[in-house]
C-alpha cells in the first residue's frame, strides 16, 4: 500500500484578463482557506491541461484552477465537504483539503496498486469508492490514507479487463452502480458484500420497451437526487435516462452533430445538479452543455477547446453540486 504526501499544489483564480496565484509551492496558506473552500458549482477534470477547473455556474467568467504539480493527466474528480478528490493517470487518487494546499495521495491496496482510475464516489459518511477496471474491482477506503481497505471483485460479472468500472455512482441509499462498457450494461450492488447484483441492459428482451434500442458505448453514469439513472451513450451521442433498474420510463436525448440544439460530437461525461439540471461534456467541442430536462429545454453551452479561461482540453470527468 503506497501513501504519500507530496508538495503543495497551485490554487489560482482565473479571470478573463488576469491570473492571480492564491497559494502555491512553498507559499503561505494564510487566508487561502476561505477563498478555496469547496463551494457549489462545476468541477471538471481537465485532462490534457493536467488540472481541475471550477466555475460557480455555467455563465461565469471566473474560475478556480487546482493545479496538482504533476506531469500526469487528471482523470476523475469528486468533492466531499471541504475536500477535493481527483485521480491521476499514474494510478493514484489524491485529496486536497480546503484548509491547506497539501495533496495526499493513495495508490492502491496491500498487493496490487490501482490501474488507471477514471471514476470515484464518496458516500454520506465520507468513505471513498474507487473504480479500478484494469483489475476488475471496486475499492472502498475510509479516507485518503487508506484505512478500512475493502475490495469487491467484479470479475464474475464482467467480460474481462476494462469492462466493468469505467464509471461508478452511488444513490441515496448507498447502493453502488457500476457501468460495463464492453458488455453494455449497468450493475447495481446493494453493498460491498453483494454477490448477486441486479443487472440492466437496454438490449435485454425481458426489460425491453418499444423505445429501448440498446447502448452502443455506455461511457459514464450518474444518479440524481430521486435515484433516477443517467448514462451517456458515447457512440450514439445521446443521454439515456431511466427511473430504475427495470428501465422504467426510458428516455433519450441527443444525436450526432457538430453544432446546434441537441447535437454532440463526442458526448462523454455527465452530472446532474440538485435542481435536476443535466450537465453533459462534449470533449471534442471542449464545452459543457446544460439542459433543464430530457427534452433539452433551455439548451445552454459553456466553454470551448483550449487552455484559457472557460476553455477545456480533453475533459475526463465532471461533477456539479
Amino acid at each position: 500500500m503506497k501513501i504519500s504526501i507530496k508538495s503543495k499544489f497551485v490554487i489560482a483564480t482565473l479571470m478573463a484578463s488576469s491570473l492571480v496565484i492564491l497559494t502555491g509551492c512553498g507559499g503561505s496558506t494564510g487566508g487561502a482557506a476561505a477563498t478555496v473552500a469547496m463551494p457549489n458549482g462545476i468541477y471538471v477534470a481537465n485532462g490534457a491541461a493536467k488540472n481541475v477547473k471550477f466555475t460557480p455556474n455555467i455563465s461565469n467568467s471566473s474560475e478556480l484552477l487546482f493545479q496538482p504539480n504533476s506531469p500526469s493527466q487528471v482523470t476523475g474528480v469528486t468533492v466531499f465537504q471541504d475536500k477535493l478528490y481527483f485521480s491521476l493517470d499514474v494510478n493514484e487518487i489524491c485529496c486536497a483539503n480546503a484548509n491547506n494546499s497539501q495533496v495526499t495521495k493513495f495508490s492502491g491496496g496491500p498487493s496490487t496498486e490501482f490501474g488507471t482510475v477514471y471514476s470515484m464516489a464518496v458516500d454520506k459518511i465520507g468513505r471513498i469508492y474507487v473504480a479500478d477496471p484494469e483489475h476488475q474491482r471496486i475499492v472502498r477506503i475510509n479516507d485518503i490514507s487508506g484505512p478500512g481497505y475493502l475490495a469487491m471483485n467484479l470479475a464474475p460479472f464482467s467480460s474481462g479487463i476494462n469492462d466493468a468500472g469505467r464509471s461508478i455512482a452511488l444513490d441515496s441509499q448507498g447502493r453502488i452502480y457500476v457501468l460495463c462498457r464492453v458488455t453494455k450494461k449497468v450493475l447495481r450492488f446493494d453493498s460491498m458484500d453483494d454477490v448477486s447484483p441486479e443487472s440492466f441492459s437496454a438490449d435485454d428482451p425481458g426489460k425491453m420497451n418499444p423505445n429501448m434500442d440498446g447502448f452502443a458505448d455506455p461511457f459514464d453514469i450518474c444518479i440524481d437526487a430521486q435515484d433516477h439513472i443517467f448514462v451517456t451513450d458515447r457512440l450514439k451521442n445521446r443521454i439515456c435516462r431511466f427511473d430504475n433498474m427495470s428501465g422504467l420510463n426510458w428516455k433519450t436525448f441527443g444525436t450526432s452533430g457538430a453544432s446546434g440544439h441537441g447535437k454532440f460530437s463526442n458526448l462523454t461525461d455527465i452530472s446532474v445538479d440538485s435542481l435536476g439540471q443535466i450537465y453533459a461534456v462534449d470533449t471534442t467541442q471542449g464545452h459543457i452543455v446544460r439542459i433543464k430536462d430530457m427534452n433539452g429545454t433551455d439548451w445552454t453551452t459553456f466553454g470551448s477547446y483550449g487552455n484559457g479561461v472557460g476553455q477545456y482540453t480533453a475533459m475526463n470527468d465532471i461533477l456539479v453540486r
